[in-house]
């Protein structure tokens, strides 16, 4: 949820949050049943497409030549509204995605982030890290800088492969 808020008030590049926003609310649609038909999620003629776009089917780049640049663009302002303030299925779905439980991992865990990355916010890591710490875990978020989501995994990659080897 620490993601969807950040989306949803503009701290995520726009085109980035519109594909992931549209990702999010066909594929959660799916599980947790948050509209009925289409078009009470997505605006015209996305209404029509959209959930097409993401059948596994189709390729980033037809993904991404379908969708408007806007989140704005492609949902309708009741959906932006139900996103903001969410009720009922999309609720309790979040309040559980949110939750640890009562696991705890035995064993350190190591998190990376970028502070600069625009499509992935630094806020669900930081997130996660209060999670998992509230739970007693042993935790080390890395924020690898100001860089984007690219160059945020081309740092992160060679550390966590360090991590594992040792």
């Amino acid at each position: 949820s620490a993601w969807l808020r950040s989306a949803l008030a503009g701290e995520v590049d726009p085109f980035a949050a519109t594909i992931y926003l549209g990702y999010f609310s066909v594929a959660w649609n799916r599980m947790h049943g948050l509209y009925d038909d289409p078009s009470e999620a997505f605006l015209a003629p996305y209404d029509a497409t959209v959930e097409t776009l993401f059948d596994n089917d189709h390729t980033i780049e037809q993904i991404v030549a379908g969708l408007p640049t806007t989140p704005q663009a492609l949902l309708t302002p009741q959906f932006i509204e139900f996103l903001h303030y969410p009720t009922g299925a999309l609720q309790a779905a979040l309040a559980e995605a949110d939750s640890l439980g009562n696991w705890r991992p035995d064993v350190p865990v190591h998190l990376y982030a970028a502070s600069g990355d625009r499509e992935m916010p630094i806020a669900s890591t930081l997130h996660a890290e209060r999670a998992l710490k509230e739970h007693g875990a042993d935790v080390t978020l890395v924020d690898v800088g100001d860089t984007d989501h690219f160059g945020s995994v081309m740092q992160s990659v060679p550390r966590v492969l360090a991590e594992f080897e040792g």
